[in-house]
């Protein structure tokens, strides 16, 4: 096995096993919280984390672009520049991860803001210490990217990912402790953040000894090498921000116009359907790392090769999942939520039908991102978002939840006819060969070049 299908195996499954985990922890949280909190409680501390999420936007981007750059010059051999960009990330996101906590902290603790939240369980000040805890929590996530950073770009990206598979599911453990212990969401928080903080200097001390070239440490920094990341790394904020509308923003549009109790149910179908996003997730994550690299190395044909294959198993195991889904959906939600949350199957239908939209630019994305030009993309993405926003919010009116679930069908639509002609550009490929070698089943294809080369 060549060296490049190892490191994409090995990143393919240790990205499924943080899927896997992400899938468990959804499907167990639900149950767990709702039997804790309730319906209505657990619905605003929904609320309250979908607020908290939006601060994972304030790296302004610098992360991955930084993180990019860091792959395409270890590809070119330069490990000095990597070491550069790595400081220069760091410090950058030092300064702007402190400089929001304490605009978020005054606006928590010095206005009414968190009155304005209508909550209905808690009480404004409670909901204000959550959320200051929260943010302290996302921002030291961000920190967490940093350190990643290093791993994807030694060639290392199985091993980070399998690290943030660890601290995810040990916060999770942790915070179902103190759900169950305490029934207090402040002690929940609290408990995620504890485990984060832990994490960190574990993941620095493994980084120091699967990649002694790469110190950590500010030193090295300069204003100058964050200078060219700057257009990337702001159409960078877009991608986290258009998510954030399309998932978050749809959690306070639903919120807003059906209520807290109704965002369980929007929640659980959307629960349900992401476990297939997961698929196109993990081929996602598992080749981003090698785009970068063969991009970075000048190799147009490995980047091309790289992008119909990789397209080709999300549209099919994605495809395949959702009919799994679809079959299997009664029985989840009669286990799942112990009859607190029904099915609603126009509800599932929407949702599952804009996983598959989705399946046809989702993963080719990667190949704008991985190389930092994705500056339209980025922009499209955010304008498609608010759009499902205000179809979501006007549609929900007459049409309740499906009219919200409607407005993601949107965004995936606008996408779908942009992104692919982008990466074609990027990789210098046609539409109608890659479409061809898309749309074939990925066994079909194996079969004939196995019987062609006899």
């Amino acid at each position: 096995m060549s060296p490049l299908r190892a490191r994409i195996l090995r990143g393919v499954g240790a990205t499924a096993l943080g899927q896997v985990a992400n899938a468990v922890i959804q499907l167990v949280s639900l149950p767990v919280f709702l039997a804790v909190w309730g319906v209505d409680a657990y619905g605003e501390w929904l609320v309250l984390s979908s607020l908290a999420a939006f601060l994972s936007m304030s790296d302004v981007g610098f992360a991955t672009a930084a993180g990019n750059e860091m792959t395409m010059r270890v590809g070119r051999g330069d490990r000095e520049g990597a070491i550069v960009v790595y400081h220069s990330m760091w410090a950058l996101l030092t300064g702007l991860g402190l400089a929001v906590l304490a605009v978020v902290l005054a606006v928590l603790w010095l206005t009414p803001a968190a009155e304005w939240l209508a909550l209905k369980t808690i009480t404004p000040g409670y909901a204000a210490a959550v959320l200051s805890v929260l943010a302290v929590y996302i921002l030291v996530g961000l920190q967490l990217g940093v350190v990643n950073a290093g791993f994807r770009c030694d060639g290392n990206f199985a091993r980070g990912q399998l690290l943030a598979t660890i601290q995810r599911l040990a916060e999770f453990v942790a915070q179902i402790a103190a759900a169950v212990g305490t029934g207090s969401m402040l002690a929940v928080a609290t408990a995620g953040l504890a485990v984060r903080c832990v994490s960190i200097l574990q993941w620095l001390a493994i980084l120091a000894r699967t990649s002694p070239w790469l110190p950590p440490g500010v030193n090295r920094a300069n204003a100058a090498t964050i200078r060219p990341l700057v257009v990337p790394a702001l159409s960078f904020m877009g991608m986290p921000l258009g998510h954030a509308l399309g998932n978050q923003g749809m959690i306070q549009v639903v919120a807003t116009t059906l209520g807290p109790g109704t965002v369980v149910v929007f929640s659980a179908h959307r629960t349900i359907c992401n476990v297939v996003v997961q698929l196109m997730n993990t081929i996602n994550r598992g080749v981003w790392p090698e785009f970068s690299l063969a991009y970075g190395a000048g190799d147009l044909e490995l980047t091309r090769r790289l992008h119909r294959q990789a397209c080709q198993w999300s549209l099919w195991l994605s495809s395949a999942a959702c009919v799994a889904v679809a079959s299997a959906s009664p029985m989840i939600f009669h286990v799942w939520t112990h009859g607190r949350v029904e099915l609603a199957q126009e509800l599932l239908a929407v949702l599952l039908g804009t996983v598959i939209v989705r399946s046809f630019w989702w993963t080719s994305s990667i190949v704008p991102i991985a190389v930092n030009r994705h500056k339209a993309m980025a922009a499209i993405y955010v304008g498609s978002a608010i759009m499902a926003c205000v179809v979501a919010y006007l549609l929900s009116w007459s049409f309740g939840v499906v009219g919200a679930a409607t407005g993601l069908f949107v965004i995936d639509v606008v996408m779908g006819l942009y992104v692919v002609r982008s990466s074609l550009l990027i990789v210098e490929d046609e539409f109608i060969e890659f479409l061809s070698s898309t749309i074939r089943p990925p066994l079909a294809a194996k079969f004939v070049r196995a019987t062609v080369s006899r």
